[in-house]
C-alpha cells in the first residue's frame, strides 16, 4: 500500500513537472514569437491610411475599429482603404443611398540624401564627467503617390467635412545589422523619423467614359472633388496622436524644465530631440468629395461622374545609421511597375431613348454605304416610274393625252391630202 502511495506521488510530481514546463514553454513562446498581421517590407518610411474621422467629430476610428453609422469600412487595407456611407431615406417611398471614397498607395522610394545632419546627445553623467555621443545623420526626401477617388456606381452621397488619417512611419528589420562592430547602428536604425510632409503634387483625372473617351473636369465636376489641402508646397501639421485637438503652445517648452529634460533622456537614445516620433499622423479633409450628377435633357437620364485626386506627398526624413534594405528611385524605376494613374469615371445611366437610339445608329450605318445608296436610287426610279403609269391611267389623263395624240397626228394627215 506504501508502495503504491509513493508510486502515485511519484506519477503526478512527474505530471506536474511536465505540465509546469508546457505552461512555461507556453508562456516563453507567446512572448518571444510575436504574431504579425502585416510582414515589414522595405525598411524606411511606410505610409498608409490610419483611420477615419466622421463629418464633425474630433475622434479618429483606426481601420481595426468599426465606424458609427452611417459609416462602415469596406476596405480594413491601409494601401487600398474604402470607406463607405449609407444614409437611409425618410419614408418607405425613399430609398437608402450610398457614397463611396477610397485610397491607393504606392510604394514609397527615395532619392539621394540631400544633407548630412550631425550632432551630440548626452550618454551618460556622473560627478566628474560627461559622456557624449556623436550622431550622424542625414536627410533623405521620399516620395509617395496617392490616389483618392470615388469607385464607379458605388452612389451618388458626398463627402463633407469628413477626415482620413494617414500614418507615416519607420519600417527596420529587427535582426539584421549593417555593421556587427558598431551595433548602436541598428538603434540608430529604428530612430529614422518622419520630419515634415508636404504636397509636391496634386491633380484632378479627367473623366473617361465607358468607350475610353477622355472629358476635361470643368467647374461644376471640380465643385465636387475638393480635398484639403490641394496646393502644390502645401504643409502637413504632422501629430504624435491621430487627433487634431492640439496647438502650436504644444512646441513650447519652458526653458527650466529642458535641463531636467535632457537629464532624463534615456542612454544610447540618438534622437535629436524628445518630442519627435518614429510614427506620426496626419489627415487630409474631404472638403467635398464624391459624385457629381447631371441631367442630361436630351436623354431624359443622368449622367454622373466619379472624380479620382492623385496626391505626391514629399516626406522629408531624418535617417540615422544605415538601413539594410530600402526601395531607392533606380530600384523603383527598374524593378517595381510605373504607377498607372486612375482616371475620374464618367457614367451615363440608361434612357428611354436608348432603344431608338441604337436602331437609329444601324440605320445612319446603313445608310453611309454607296452601294445601298445606289440601290435605294434605283429603287425610287422605279416606284417613281410606276407610280407616274399609275397615277395617269386612274386619273383618266393618260386617255386624254391620248385622244389628243390620235388628234393630232390625224389632222396632220389630212391636210396632206
Amino acid at each position: 500500500m506504501r508502495h503504491n502511495s509513493t508510486l502515485m506521488l511519484a506519477t503526478t510530481a512527474i505530471i506536474s513537472i511536465v505540465a509546469v514546463s508546457v505552461a512555461v514553454m507556453v508562456a516563453v513562446g507567446a512572448i518571444t514569437v510575436p504574431g504579425l498581421s502585416i510582414v515589414p517590407g522595405a525598411e524606411g518610411l511606410n505610409m498608409g491610411v490610419y483611420g477615419f474621422s466622421p463629418a464633425g467629430s474630433e475622434q479618429c476610428y483606426s481601420t481595426a475599429q468599426d465606424l458609427p453609422a452611417p459609416y462602415s469600412w469596406v476596405s480594413r487595407d491601409p494601401q487600398n482603404a474604402v470607406v463607405q456611407q449609407s444614409i437611409r431615406g425618410d419614408s418607405m417611398f425613399t430609398a437608402a443611398t450610398t457614397g463611396q471614397v477610397a485610397t491607393e498607395f504606392s510604394v514609397t522610394h527615395h532619392e539621394d540624401p540631400v544633407k548630412t545632419i550631425k550632432y551630440y546627445v548626452k550618454m551618460g553623467e556622473t560627478a566628474t564627467q560627461v559622456t557624449w555621443k556623436e550622431v550622424v545623420g542625414q536627410l533623405v526626401p521620399y516620395y509617395v503617390t496617392v490616389q483618392v477617388y470615388t469607385p464607379p456606381r458605388t452612389g451618388v452621397e458626398v463627402f463633407e467635412g469628413e477626415k482620413l488619417w494617414f500614418t507615416a512611419l519607420t519600417v527596420k528589420w529587427d535582426r539584421a545589422i549593417s555593421d556587427p562592430d558598431d551595433p548602436t547602428k541598428s538603434l540608430y536604425g529604428t530612430y529614422s523619423i518622419p520630419l515634415a510632409v508636404f504636397v509636391d503634387d496634386y491633380q484632378l483625372m479627367g473623366f473617361t467614359d465607358l468607350n475610353g473617351n477622355l472629358i476635361q473636369p470643368d467647374q461644376n465636376m471640380a465643385a465636387n472633388a475638393q480635398l484639403t489641402p490641394s496646393l502644390r508646397g502645401r504643409w502637413f501639421t504632422l501629430y504624435s496622436e491621430p487627433s487634431t485637438v492640439a496647438s502650436l503652445s504644444d512646441l513650447y517648452q519652458d526653458p527650466s524644465t529642458v535641463a531636467a529634460t535632457l537629464n532624463q533622456t534615456l542612454a544610447g537614445n540618438p534622437s535629436p530631440d524628445t518630442r519627435f516620433r518614429t510614427q506620426v499622423f496626419f489627415p487630409i479633409m474631404l472638403t467635398k468629395f464624391g459624385t457629381y450628377t447631371s441631367w442630361n435633357w436630351w436623354r431624359l437620364a443622368n449622367d454622373e461622374f466619379y472624380p479620382s485626386v492623385k496626391y505626391t506627398f514629399k516626406v522629408l526624413y531624418l535617417q540615422l545609421g544605415e538601413f539594410t534594405f530600402t526601395v531607392d528611385k533606380q530600384l523603383y524605376n527598374t524593378t517595381i511597375p510605373s504607377w498607372e494613374n486612375r482616371n475620374s469615371t464618367v457614367v451615363v445611366q440608361p434612357s428611354i431613348f436608348d432603344a431608338i437610339g441604337a436602331w437609329w445608329d444601324s440605320v445612319v450605318k446603313w445608310f453611309a454605304s454607296p452601294l445601298n445608296l445606289l440601290g435605294i436610287f434605283i429603287t425610287l426610279a422605279i416606284i417613281l416610274v410606276v407610280a407616274v403609269v399609275i397615277f395617269l391611267t386612274f386619273t383618266g389623263i393618260g386617255r386624254a393625252l391620248d385622244r389628243r395624240g390620235h388628234e393630232i397626228i390625224h389632222k396632220k394627215g389630212g391636210k396632206r391630202k
